[in-house]
């Protein structure tokens, strides 16, 4: 016998025998897009460099129909459930696999040892381990759950790229767009994760002498049957993010590493500067806060660095890609990698030069080091999660451009923009000529002073509605996360926001966009078209033939020509601000005869208007 082995399903716990003699094997079962996790018995460690850095666990995952094969990282998880005990040493190793396919699966396990090893590709090298090393080992994956809610990516299926300019949901086929928060980027600052303290970054009164984020305001959003640890901590994180859930959002955006940055309190790390020693519980903590995430059906937009700290791992240990951060990498992918919500972005404003050569882990990375990293994310990755990067206000072009094209990036997080649908619209095409169309993200809008400022202050949210939310839409964008700003006063600004709920107004009107393009748009068919409406302040956004939208930025009659077909199609009216069923308005149907007036709205907004043209079938 190798090992004993136990694998861990959400819906239960079952011990078996692992060995490569066949006849003492044993079956278990699993739903599909259900985490699955084996925990092996192997040396007793703890926390400490020579753990992390010299031993590697890998289970190649196969699926025995289709041939579908996964390499699937593991990770050292001290006693197995620290999240609870806080264990700083154990022998139980884990992997976790999310399988995407009905039936029977095996798996061969490789666990190997040598300096080093943990970052290195090569499949071949090091020594065996012992203990489980070649393992084996069989499961059946059967039909998914039938309880589970619309919102739970367990009901969708993984969010993947595949080649459009949205991300799709492998298990329904629904292409995504996002809606989220991006404040507090420190989102994991969060005071119930073992290991986190501030370091010294930028102070905020509101949070108190310990400068961390207690989510107090949240806890009345937590639910009894919702997760914890250690019986009661994590409940208002717990209630921030269903909160978020609640108002219709999908996504969040979080740093896993702001080390010298703005907060200066997040690390993966026992501490800020033990850079190869992972905090087994912490990081126990975080997987059950983004497992809860996924049942929420709120997508991770992930950020490795922080413009402050992007050069970090290269500056203190040399070279121009260091083990540190490869291992970085390694740590993250093994124990998030398996989340059905999920995107890497390389890092907050990457790329910036800002004149701090003095200070070397304020240096940018380059062109060619961006590349690397992505491509040993890449290779790492057993799911191909959506890859982009974020840039700096004014760097679009020297940071997207010798990217374009490139196998490993997917898209761009795109921060702030002079013209959001021109900045959007060029990188559509561009990634199209290029041959690897871009997904689009608006991920800090309105300039680092104020962006979305709070409803006490905006309540109607005209500009970031009109100018951000729609306008990037139109343009073929894929969704916004809406950042805070840092001069909004405390505790309303980014890194000192305590309560999402200052931004409600703003949600609401984020999800009637989204329930917009969900329900009455093919919009992964659709592009925008420009010249349809003489008013070139309409936007227009089409499938040519058959569905036609436009957005009016001000109430006003419009004329489109939409050709000399004679195809007649109806017009109905939406409002981008409250949403709602679809309006009639002064005309019902047009004929596509040349340029043709599309009427106006009854209602009484006097503010910006969507009209909605669809192909009426020939009687």
């Amino acid at each position: 016998m190798k090992s004993i082995v136990l694998a861990i399903f959400s819906c239960g716990i079952l011990f078996f025998a692992c060995k490569k003699d066949p006849e003492n094997k044993q079956d278990t079962e699993v739903s599909i897009w259900e985490r699955y996790t084996l925990n092996f018995e192997g040396p007793q460690l703890s926390e400490n460099p020579e753990t992390f850095m010299n031993y590697r666990l890998q289970v190649h995952f196969k699926h025995k129909t289709t041939g579908k094969h996964y390499e699937v990282p593991g990770f050292y998880a001290a006693d197995g459930n620290a999240a609870e005990t806080g264990a700083t040493s154990g022998n139980i190793w884990k992997v976790h696999f999310t399988p995407d396919a009905l039936g029977d699966w095996t798996y061969e396990v490789s666990f190997k040892q040598g300096e080093g090893l943990a970052v290195l590709l090569a499949s071949t090298a090091g020594k065996s381990a012992g203990f489980f090393d070649e393992a084996e080992g069989k499961f059946t994956v059967k039909e998914q759950r039938k309880d589970l809610s619309e919102r739970d990516f367990r009901s969708k299926g993984m969010l993947r790229y595949t080649g459009a300019h949205y991300l799709q949901y492998a298990g329904t086929g629904q292409y995504f767009i996002k809606g989220g928060a991006g404040s507090p980027e420190n989102f994991l600052a969060y005071e119930d994760f073992d290991g986190t303290f501030d370091n010294g970054g930028t102070h905020f009164p509101a949070l108190g002498e310990n400068q961390l984020h207690g989510y107090k305001p949240h806890q009345q959003d937590y639910k009894s049957e919702d997760p914890v640890w250690r019986d009661s901590l994590g409940s208002e994180i717990i209630g921030a993010v269903n909160y978020i859930a609640s108002k219709g959002l999908n996504a969040v955006y979080i740093l896993t590493m702001n080390v010298k940055g703005d907060g200066d309190d997040i690390w993966p790390w026992t501490g800020p500067e033990n850079r190869r020693i992972f905090d087994v519980s912490k990081l126990e903590q975080w997987e059950i806060v983004f497992d809860h995430m996924d049942k929420l059906g709120l997508t991770k937009d992930i950020l490795l660095t922080e413009t402050e700290n992007e050069n970090l791992f290269e500056a203190l240990d040399g070279g121009n890609f260091s083990d540190t951060r490869k291992l970085y990498y390694r740590e993250l992918i093994a124990r998030f990698g398996h989340h059905l919500g999920l995107s890497w972005n390389l890092g907050e404003e990457i790329g910036h030069d800002p004149d701090t050569g003095e200070v070397p882990f304020k240096l940018p990375t380059s062109d060619e080091q961006r590349k690397r990293f992505a491509e040993y994310i890449r290779t790492l990755d057993p799911y191909d999660h959506h890859l982009v990067v974020h840039n700096w206000p004014g760097d679009e072009e020297v940071l997207f451009g010798p990217l374009l094209g490139n196998p490993n990036f997917e898209g761009i997080s795109l921060q702030e923009a002079e013209d959001y649908y021109d900045e959007i619209l060029h990188w559509r095409e561009a990634s199209a000529r290029a041959g690897r169309k871009w997904v689009l993200a608006v991920d800090e809008p309105l300039g680092w002073e104020y962006g979305l400022r709070p409803d006490e202050e905006d309540p109607e949210h005209d500009i970031p509605r009109q100018e951000v939310l729609w306008t990037s839409l139109f343009a073929g964008g894929a969704g916004v996360d809406w950042y805070f700003g840092w001069q909004n006063n405390a505790p309303t600004s980014d890194l000192s926001n305590e309560d999402w709920r200052s931004r409600e107004n703003m949600w609401e009107q984020t999800q009637v966009a989204l329930n917009f393009f969900y329900a009455h748009l093919p919009f992964a068919e659709m592009a925008p078209v420009q010249g349809l409406s003489a008013n070139k302040s309409v936007l227009s956004f089409a499938k040519p033939g058959q569905v036609y939208a436009f957005y009016l930025k001000q109430r006003g009659e419009i004329e489109a020509d939409l050709g000399n077909t004679g195809n007649t199609f109806s017009v109905a009216w939406y409002n981008p601000k409250t949403g709602g069923n679809l309006q009639e308005g002064t005309a019902k149907t047009i004929k596509a005869n040349g340029k043709t007036s599309l009427g106006t709205p009854l209602d009484s907004w006097d503010k910006d208007w969507i009209v909605l043209l669809k192909l009426q079938p020939e009687r």
